[in-house]
């Protein structure tokens, strides 16, 4: 399923106040996953927004990096 974000509610998101959690460092720590190292954290912004660091650094090339930010759309309950 395809969803589309306004304008305005990318600019929320992005003006939401994210703080990192404890131990954060540990949970960032990468992990070789097939031919790259990976890690993730989740993050919940003030507002209840769910997001989501992906890291990503290939193991041959360690110049050949990646820092992903995303967000989670949270399921309507019916």
């Amino acid at each position: 399923m395809s969803r589309v974000l306004s304008d305005t509610t990318i600019a929320e998101l992005l003006s939401e106040r994210k703080v990192l959690p404890s131990g954060f460092r540990a949970a960032l720590a990468l992990k070789a996953v097939n031919r790259n190292e990976r890690a993730d954290l989740e993050i919940v912004g003030d507002a209840g927004g769910r997001f989501r660091l992906m890291l990503r650094r290939a193991e041959l090339n360690q110049f050949d990096f990646s820092v992903i930010p995303g967000y989670q759309f949270l399921t309507p309950t019916h």
